[in-house]
């Protein structure tokens, strides 16, 4: 029973929280992707959520109406966030986001952007020098290989 105080549920693209007086009592978050891996940072208050979703849907997604975004093709070709939105859309690829949500209100305060064919695997909370991070497993995936290299 202690298991399910203080407890986040990611289920088909919906976070949610586990009330702790009343199990049944669960509230939902629609994300409009799916979430993938999640990590609470106790000093910030905040949940990484790594989620992914096709590119083609952005109207209701969390990860395009955030107004603060980074984007990994931003540091590594340049690209604008704009015109690679543009184009993942136009490929129908998927992209995977890192999500920071504040644990309260469950406002996303961040959206950081994968490069393409970039993909998040792991997330976890890491302090170091009296400063806190998340820190994300990624690699890059070619669908065309047959074996990872």
């Amino acid at each position: 029973k202690q298991w399910y105080q203080r407890r986040v549920a990611i289920t088909a693209g919906i976070v949610g929280s586990v009330a702790a007086i009343q199990k049944l009592h669960i509230q939902t978050i629609p994300l409009g992707e799916s979430p993938k891996r999640i990590a609470y940072q106790e000093a910030t208050s905040t949940y990484g959520i790594i989620t992914m979703r096709n590119s083609n849907i952005t109207a209701s997604s969390v990860s395009t109406l955030c107004q603060n975004i980074t984007d990994s093709s931003d540091v590594i070709n340049g690209m604008d966030p704009d015109s690679r939105l543009k184009k993942d859309a136009a490929n129908n690829s998927e992209v995977h986001n890192l999500l920071i949500m504040d644990k309260k209100t469950y406002e996303v305060l961040h959206v950081h952007r994968f490069a393409p064919t970039e993909w998040g695997l792991s997330v976890f909370s890491y302090h170091c020098n009296d400063k806190d991070y998340f820190v994300v497993g990624t690699a890059f995936v070619n669908e065309e290989d047959s074996e990872s290299k």
